[in-house]
């Protein structure tokens, strides 16, 4: 067998067994050969095809699409640059779409001058529906995922919601205690004043019977022994008093009442606003006052801080689990034991600072690094929610990019630090 003969044995061989696609064509785009794998993806026999054009109108029956293809392969050609990895979508005889991956190659056979162009495809449809369906599961995880996070803010939000409340639910009977004290005395000072009012009445009349006598020293006699009768001169030193005592009282009902208003009225905004931590922290004692006054000693060192952006719920619920947490840590060094917790606040640019400090029982070392992890807690089953220190955490850390610092010793108490940016960088 001659060398030309081997070559054309080798030739045959390669476009029979292969099971890629292979065809030439010259440059009119006539097919000259159309190998088995090109048969099979096509669906187009070789005797349909060779010697013919029509097969590119086949392959390529939208025009727009056929001209553009024509387009890239000229452009390509103009810069004598080998087509490799150009992908197009053929429309087969079996009347569906495959997407073939080109590389072609120019080329003159012996002894001839005219070009010819070798086209070499390599079937990806299954890749590209398999990119496609991978595209479709990204998107639909995705989407899960997004509708996980929602579902998750969502339940984190009303966790925050059931944590404030519970929290407010175990300062309610103390607030009602602290209403109810003062309350007491009043409505008893205004009993004890109606009958007071009753005897000014009684006494009055008898002064006027006595008047209409005309005999001024039986007047006089008369209105000293009214006046002893009815206690007169004890009612008037006791009034002043009672008076006092009553404006004290009321003035407390108010404070607790106005306490309550702002800590309500605050609650009620959702967004970021302009926040007096001093005043939030001031509010915040007086409504938990009844759950600290028989635990601890409450001294406040507040500076002189600005106004911080912030979300004024959120934080006022930060502060009320700080104080919570730091009663409950001296509580729990037993009924004999009554503490100290100092509430500062400073500035420390670009923040300002909440420091508070409890001289209670204190964290073991090994649960420092738990502390902030949701429903983790060291109190008995169906004491507390184990979210106080995790939703301070998250609306310290996360909601206001903020920073949290806890010191603590065993024994000898915890200082929690929280700083909170004085101005926030709030997507729009």
């Amino acid at each position: 067998m001659t060398k030309s003969e081997q070559n054309q044995a080798f030739h045959d061989t390669i476009m029979t067994n292969s099971g890629i696609w292979m065809n030439v064509h010259d440059a009119k785009g006539v097919i000259l050969e159309w190998n088995k794998a090109a048969e099979n993806i096509s669906g187009y026999l070789s005797e349909e095809v060779i010697g013919s054009t029509d097969i590119w109108q086949r392959l390529y029956p939208d025009p727009a699409y056929y001209i553009s293809i024509l387009k890239t392969v000229n452009d390509i050609v103009k810069k004598n640059e080998v087509i490799e990895g150009f992908v197009t979508r053929i429309w087969t005889k079996n009347n569906e779409y495959r997407y073939i991956q080109w590389s072609s190659r120019n080329f003159i056979s012996s002894g001839q001058d005219t070009d010819k162009t070798l086209s070499i495809g390599v079937d990806i449809t299954d890749s590209i529906h398999a990119e496609e369906k991978l595209k479709e599961l990204n998107y639909a995880l995705e989407e899960n995922i997004n509708r996980q996070i929602e579902e998750l803010d969502r339940a984190k939000t009303q966790l925050i919601q059931e944590d404030k409340m519970v929290a407010i639910g175990q300062l309610a009977a103390g607030v009602a205690h602290e209403i109810n004290n003062p309350l007491g005395f009043v409505l008893s000072n205004m009993d004890i004043l109606n009958e007071y009012l009753t005897e000014f009445k009684t006494a009055f009349k008898a002064i006027e019977s006595c008047v209409k006598k005309a005999d001024f020293e039986k007047i006089c006699d008369e209105f000293d022994d009214i006046k002893k009768a009815h206690k007169i001169n004890y009612i008037l030193n006791d009034l002043d008093d009672m008076m006092d005592e009553t404006l004290d009282g009321l003035s407390r009902i108010r404070r607790i009442v106005k306490s309550l208003r702002s800590f309500a009225h605050k609650g009620a905004q959702d967004g970021f606003s302009s926040f007096d931590i001093n005043e939030s922290i001031e509010d915040t004692l007086i409504i938990a006052s009844n759950e600290t006054k028989f635990v601890t000693e409450v001294r406040t060192v507040l500076g002189k801080v600005p106004l911080i952006t912030a979300n004024v719920d959120r934080i006022n619920q930060v502060i009320l689990n700080l104080i919570i947490n730091a009663t409950h840590a001296i509580k729990d060094k037993g009924e004999n034991y009554f503490g100290n917790l100092l509430i500062e606040t400073y500035v420390e640019k670009p923040y300002v600072v909440l420091k508070i400090t409890d001289d209670g029982i204190g964290i073991p070392e090994e649960n420092m690094s738990h502390i902030f992890n949701p429903f983790f807690t060291t109190k008995p089953q169906g004491v507390g929610t184990g979210l106080g220190l995790h939703i301070v955490y998250d609306i310290v850390i996360t909601q206001h990019s903020g920073k949290i610092d806890v010191e603590s010793k065993v024994g000898e108490g915890t200082t929690f630090t929280i700083k909170l940016p004085i101005v926030q960088e709030i997507e729009e």
